[in-house]
């Protein structure tokens, strides 16, 4: 029975102007994603989201994770359907980085600056 090495941790790859890519080695493919812009992200939603009988919304969580995989995944080149071919586990590491790129808190320019210069004093 063949060894399964874990997955690895996903990494910044780079930064396209402003916006991040990660990648991730699962089961020796090399994913890369990157995060979506905010019309990407709103079109994902809306398709994501049925009014309900009582006039209120809901989203379909899992739509909306799909929808925004199929946006972000930059490498491998996939035909239509063949990700969601893949195992599960592959899947639900994706998914931990599609919820890292879009909804980790995301420090200001300044933040970062104040946080380095006590990380030089210490």
């Amino acid at each position: 029975m063949p060894t399964v090495k874990p997955p690895s941790e996903p990494t910044i790859e780079s930064m396209d102007g402003e916006f991040k890519t990660r990648r991730a080695t699962m089961r020796g493919i090399t994913y890369v994603l990157r995060e979506l812009d905010a019309t990407e992200y709103e079109k994902c939603l809306k398709a994501a989201t049925t009014a309900t009988e009582d006039g209120r919304s809901t989203i379909d969580n899992a739509l909306m994770f799909k929808l925004m995989l199929d946006k972000s995944l930059i490498e491998p080149k996939l035909a239509s359907g063949e990700l969601w071919k893949k195992p599960y586990p592959v899947i639900r590491k994706l998914n931990d980085v599609i919820d890292e790129l879009h909804y980790s808190p995301e420090e200001s320019d300044e933040e970062k600056a104040d946080d380095d210069a006590g990380e030089a004093k210490a």
